[in-house]
């Protein structure tokens, strides 16, 4: 049994008629690397339990930096942790799940129960954010304190609004992993109090919507010069409006259908009058699946990035995102004198909480009107 030092994990080499094979360290009982041809080198510790039955549990990879003395380090703890598990009677099947058994459970659990792009979100949030050290611990060792670490050291390394992402995804899955029976006790996810954020409500002027308009009309892609009208008109998500197809569009009823939005629901939207021009008038009509068709074959327009790029630069207006029309469509709305619980349901919020961003528009609204009318509340010019 070899002593797994540096020097020696470099002069391993596949093996003739292995695909890969174990070394076992003889400084740590219970520590192992797996070798494989492809050049994996995957450290992993085992252990018997107090029936007799044998168990392994992968702790990081050191070809993906994880070093032999890190290793054996997480394994001393990992070991003593189990031992003391086995000691207290904790039923084996739940001394063995760790953060990583509850990510590949989860990543399995949310493309059915995730809008798309929330689940790319989230995808991206676990390929950052948990290494092979914390995919490897235990999930009945996590506690409130370390998850609270966690968060600040995430904002340290990433911003406060990305350590509350992860923090927000952290305790959806930890409590998943409670209601699939993956751990039991209180949930670490309790009294931790997130970073203040502040709600980007940024929405276009009547000067600024004017200038954008003679921007698109003169951008040479007409897929560009009705996407971005539409999105305004409509108030959809930049996604919902991409992937939209031919058959969502009823031009009797003047509605296109979102079949999964992002809380999950279907979703019929009511089209004023000028987008249902905007869609009549497009040449994809009856000719592609997709209302936005893309370069490939099948396959809806990308990149609406590069696009917006060029033409809020022409527009003079380069600090506006896209998803700042959908704030617009929000602030038109309200300036229009319609209800925020209408508004709210224009924009397809699951709560009227998300909505409440714009409630200083329907005061100003509201503020407006009042004064309009103050002057005949007493039958004369107030200060008169």
């Amino acid at each position: 049994m070899p002593n797994l030092t540096e020097k020696f994990i470099a002069r391993m080499t596949p093996r003739e008629g292995r695909k890969q094979y174990d070394e076992y360290d003889s400084r740590e009982t219970g520590l192992g690397l797996c070798y494989s041809n492809g050049g994996a080198r995957a450290w992993f510790i085992f252990w018997r339990d107090s029936g007799g039955r044998n168990h392994r549990d992968s702790i990081g990879r050191h070809d993906k930096g994880m070093s032999a003395n890190a290793a054996r380090s997480l394994a001393r703890i990992k070991l003593r942790e189990i031992e003391r598990d086995i000691k207290a009677g904790v039923p084996m099947e739940r001394q063995a799940f760790t953060l990583g058994n509850l990510i590949d459970r989860y990543l399995a659990y949310a493309p059915k129960h995730l809008a798309a792009s929330t689940l790319s979100q989230h995808i991206g949030i676990i390929g950052r954010c948990f290494d092979d050290g914390l995919r490897a611990q235990k999930l009945n060792t996590f506690t409130r304190e370390q998850i609270e670490n966690l968060l600040h050291e995430t904002a340290n390394s990433r911003g406060e609004l990305a350590a509350n992402n992860w923090y927000r995804l952290t305790r959806r899955m930890i409590n998943l992993g409670n209601n699939w029976h993956m751990f039991t006790g209180d949930t670490p996810c309790t009294r931790i109090e997130l970073f203040k954020e502040n709600e980007r409500t940024r929405h276009l002027s009547d000067d600024e919507a004017a200038r954008l308009n003679a921007a698109l009309l003169s951008d040479p892609d007409w897929r560009w010069r009705a996407y971005f009208p539409l999105l305004l008109y409509s108030g959809l998500r930049k996604n919902e409006l991409l992937k939209l197809t031919w058959d969502r569009v009823d031009f009797n009823l003047r509605t296109v259908t979102i079949e999964k939005t992002k809380n999950g629901k279907v979703l019929a939207q009511p089209m004023v009058e000028a987008a249902i021009g905007i869609l009549a008038e497009l040449p994809s009509r009856g000719v592609s699946e997709f209302v936005f068709p893309g370069n490939r074959s099948g396959r809806p327009v990308v990149a609406p990035d590069d696009a917006w790029e060029r033409i809020r630069a022409r527009a003079g207006i380069p600090d506006l995102h896209i998803h700042d029309l959908r704030h617009s469509f929000a602030s038109f709305l309200i300036n229009a004198n319609v209800p925020i619980l209408v508004v709210s349901k224009a924009l397809n919020h699951s709560s009227l909480k998300m909505t409440q961003r714009y409630a200083h528009l329907e005061t100003e609204t509201l503020r407006a009107a009042m004064e309009q009318a103050a002057p005949l509340m007493l039958g004369r010019n107030v200060g008169a």
